[in-house]
């Protein structure tokens, strides 16, 4: 995955202090952002251990990707009292064919947008363009595992 605030700032997960080969928590500030069961992993050590994945399709540059942790939500919150943008980002499914993918901003404590996708182990370029979001939470189930 990556995301662009409205600075505009993309965020590619490439600089992220100390980062290192295993897959880790996303720290808290990273980008100005509060990440909830938010990893980070380096997509060429992935690929010596596991394999090519999903993962690897969604690269889009330098060595790291953003996922959820354990298939659980994964809540991105922006600190502090302000919003950003959501503009685009690339997305895929590590192992399972046919993952859902539900996608919601919230401002207000409200849902201002929402998105479903049905994602494969190819990547989807997916444009955005939602404005003063507070929160964005990405939510995954579903799909068959896939064969290759």
């Amino acid at each position: 995955m990556s995301f662009v605030e409205e600075c505009p700032r993309l965020i590619t997960f490439d600089n992220i202090p100390g980062a290192g080969r295993f897959q880790q928590s996303l720290p808290n500030g990273y980008s100005g952002f509060q990440w909830v069961n938010a990893n980070y992993m380096n997509v060429s050590y992935n690929e010596q251990v596991n394999g090519w994945s999903g993962y690897s399709a969604a690269l889009s540059s330098g060595q790291y990707v953003g996922l959820n942790k354990d298939g659980q939500m994964l809540s991105m919150i922006i600190n502090a009292a302000r919003s950003f943008t959501l503009k685009s980002m690339i997305v895929a499914s590590a192992w399972n064919d046919n993952l859902t993918l539900e996608i919601t901003g919230k401002r207000g404590g409200s849902v201002f947008k929402s998105k479903r996708l049905t994602l494969q182990l190819q990547p989807q370029w997916i444009e955005f363009n939602w404005p003063d979001l507070e929160i964005v939470n990405f939510s995954s189930n579903g799909g068959e595992q896939n064969s290759d």
